[in-house]
């Protein structure tokens, strides 16, 4: 045992002696009227590492992402939206404070109880999005398609899944319509397998001018978890991707008007299911 650990050991027994001594005085002079939770002890459930922590966390990929977006989405007060693969507990749930209509897709199953969304499962590296077919105004994907085509969800293995993924999102789309995109980003391209991949800056660039989709703005979060807020187009550093390391890149885009017929076609195969 460190003597870092045995010290926070030493304060969580002195505050329990502090919190018995506390709960015999209370009984005998308190003025309210007392019920079990003063008194009464279930099961022990030590935390003895939050005695000097910060009150939370305001930095960091999803912190920055959730609320950057949930905010123009809020702003622009779609009728309805499409989500597929963000964080539900997140920035879905920043959408549901302002009651905006949702429709949330993802290769997983979700049980979501609320008159605001609705569930569709699919693939989004699929060739054909049997699905859900119509076009869409307004469309976010955060820090989810890194994931695809790795079969850390259970999805189908495919070297370019994540390239397929933006090829639909585009399609998805209505002409002018908004993707609001995030991923993972660095000056060099990596799988890390089977957790993610991280993409460059100019790569992605890549991907959107094969598939149509005309960059509006990108906001960064660097290495350290600050925000960098929205950087035009003309400005974005492609050559050095800002020196990241592990960042987080958030693009707004738009659906260009001409419908892509790009053919991003690879070797697919079922990921094993244990």
């Amino acid at each position: 045992m460190t003597d870092e650990v045995a010290g926070l050991r030493d304060l969580y027994l002195a505050n329990l002696q502090l919190l018995k001594q506390s709960i015999e005085c209370s009984t005998r002079e308190s003025y309210f009227q007392l019920g079990p939770s003063v008194s009464t002890f279930g099961c022990d459930y030590p935390v003895i590492d939050e005695f000097n922590s910060d009150a939370g966390v305001a930095t960091g990929h999803y912190f920055h992402q959730d609320l950057l977006i949930a905010n123009k989405i809020f702003r622009a007060r779609p009728s309805i939206h499409l989500d597929i693969g963000s964080r539900i507990d997140g920035f879905i749930s920043h959408l549901l404070s302002f009651e905006q209509q949702i429709t949330i897709g993802d290769i997983r199953p979700a049980q979501i109880k609320s008159p605001y969304v609705s569930f569709i499962r699919l693939d989004l590296t699929s060739d054909s999005l049997k699905e859900i077919s119509q076009n869409w105004g307004s469309i976010s994907c955060l820090h989810a398609i890194e994931h695809m085509g790795l079969g850390r969800y259970g999805d189908p293995i495919d070297a370019t899944g994540h390239y397929k993924a933006v090829r639909n999102l585009s399609n998805l789309l209505s002409p002018g319509g908004t993707l609001y995109l995030s991923h993972p980003t660095s000056f060099f391209s990596r799988i890390e397998y089977n957790a993610h991949r991280v993409i460059s800056l100019a790569e992605i660039r890549s991907i959107f001018n094969q598939v149509g989709l005309k960059i509006t703005s990108l906001a960064i979060v660097d290495d350290i978890g600050n925000l960098i807020p929205d950087i035009s187009g003309e400005h974005i550093d492609y050559d050095n991707n800002y020196g990241l390391q592990y960042g987080c890149a958030i693009w707004t885009l738009e659906r260009l008007q001409s419908k892509s017929t790009t053919s991003l076609e690879a070797c697919t195969c079922k990921s094993v299911i244990f």
